[in-house]
């Protein structure tokens, strides 16, 4: 799996007192919590609301500053 890859790569080439080897400890049980959660029916991964097809409803646009007059 790519999280189990992704904590075992913390752990191999960061140093023990580091933050990111301690956060690779608490990606690994979190995701060890959930995977036995939705093993055992008491979670679902929710399905995608949207598809890659579909349009947002609204467009962000950047601001354009209006014309002086003189």
């Amino acid at each position: 799996m790519d999280i189990e890859l992704l904590v075992q790569n913390a752990q191999t080439f960061n140093c023990e007192t580091s933050l990111i080897f301690a956060d690779s400890i608490l990606i690994e049980k979190v995701y060890k919590n959930l995977r036995e959660q939705l093993d055992a029916g008491l979670i679902e991964i929710p399905s995608a609301t949207t598809t890659a097809n579909e349009q947002p409803a609204t467009t962000i646009t950047t601001p354009v500053a209006a014309a002086k007059t003189t």
